[in-house]
């Protein structure tokens, strides 16, 4: 072979090379560029990974009236029920004006703060005053699963990264790409709230818990955001929780049929008198079944029985935020409220702290969710002279 035939030879084999080397460059680019198409395609735009996503719109009429509004009021079923009691917070936040206050509530039954959320967004502009009285029916139209439980931690960890969280509060449509996308769950605001996906107490339980409590911070920081965005003020109201209602289910992990049975055994006992007996055993209970809600509920019937109301009332608290039964609000959900009103600056009225520094000493709710009416009349007085000092009526 001759020089000239071997030269022609190595730079076929180099071009050989560079062009297999153009093509996987190529498919590389080409999947990248679908990888990222696909996520653009799936993610909406949010600073949060929300693990679902909201359209359409309710009546014009109802948007009208809260844009029109001097004070907005918003939540779920708290939030509704306290309506009837309106004209006691307009007769005390209109005291020194001369036409009453302009108030619309915009609450409904079931309605999730993610709801609330997107509905705000559709307003042009934000009343002057939004009062959130709500997080006891946050569980009632599911958002989150345990199937988007593993892609929600792996987000979570993209969002809590300082140089990624930074980015995105730049540029927010980054998160369309940055994000894993979820199997969403889709809600229309045209359609009412509805209850079709139950979660147990089972395993996948505390995943979603986790994540809702998580997702409730969230939105609640961006239920800041948009109002200071709009130069509007806030309140928020804490979620009176009934302690003397048992929790609805154990958590799966803290029990089993002995712990049932002998959990079983103690009310029986504490029903037959017996109640300093069965607070040793309750004691010993509470502490070896790792927070069962029944466990905690008993311990604490016992303890009021025997006189010990702070006992009891910190036992009862814990029930609560343990109760696998997601029926209602939770101490954690108004943890979360108050630990984002102090973050930003938010009034705050503690209405279940308020309520429950009483506990034992008067029967304080109406039924198993609303307090009683001398209570919630009080507490729409106070909110509007509160109101009156925040809008300088």
């Amino acid at each position: 072979m001759t020089k000239t035939s071997k030269s022609r030879g190595k730079k076929a084999a180099k071009k050989s090379k560079v062009s297999l080397l153009s093509i996987f460059s190529a498919l590389l680019f080409l999947g990248l560029a679908a990888a990222v198409g696909w996520r653009v395609h799936k993610n909406p735009v949010s600073l949060s990974p929300l693990p679902y996503k909201i359209s359409g719109a309710p009546e014009l009429e109802s948007l009208n009236k809260a844009q029109n509004s001097q004070v907005l009021f918003v939540g779920d079923r708290m939030g509704l029920h306290i309506d009837q009691y309106m004209p006691a917070f307009i007769e005390s936040s209109s005291r020194n004006i001369t036409e009453p206050i302009r108030v619309y509530n915009f609450s409904g039954d079931g309605k999730g703060l993610h709801r609330t959320i997107a509905e705000l967004k559709l307003l042009p502009k934000l009343p002057p005053l939004i009062i959130y009285y709500g997080a006891s029916q946050e569980f009632f139209e599911t958002r989150a699963h345990p199937v988007q439980y593993k892609t929600f931690l792996r987000n979570k960890e993209i969002q809590s990264q300082e140089v990624l969280s930074s980015l995105l509060m730049a540029w927010p449509t980054i998160s369309r790409v940055l994000y894993e996308p979820y199997n969403y769950f889709q809600f229309s605001l045209a359609t009412p709230p509805k209850d079709t996906v139950k979660i147990g107490p089972g395993p996948g339980k505390l995943e979603q818990m986790e994540m809702l409590f998580q997702i409730f911070e969230w939105e609640l920081e961006e239920f800041v955001r948009i109002s200071k965005a709009s130069s509007s003020k806030l309140i928020f109201i804490t979620n009176p929780i009934n302690l003397d209602i048992p929790p609805l289910a154990s958590c799966s992990y803290s029990e089993d049929s002995s712990i049932r049975s002998a959990l079983a055994e103690q009310a029986e006992m504490i029903k037959s008198g017996k109640s300093k007996e069965a607070f040793d055993n309750l004691k010993v209970l509470s502490e070896k079944s790792v927070a069962n809600a029944k466990a905690l509920y008993l311990y604490a019937k016992a303890a009021e029985a025997m006189g010990k109301i702070t006992e009891a009332k910190k036992a009862l608290v814990k029930a609560a935020s343990v109760d696998c039964g997601t029926w209602r609000g939770s101490p954690i959900f108004n943890e979360i409220i108050k630990k984002v009103a102090d973050r930003n600056g938010i009034p705050l009225v503690d209405y279940d702290g308020q309520l429950n520094a009483m506990y034992g000493q008067n029967v304080l709710f109406f039924d198993e969710i609303n307090p009683q009416n001398v209570f919630n009349r009080a507490m729409m007085s106070k909110l509007g002279e509160l109101t009156a000092r925040l809008l300088d009526l």
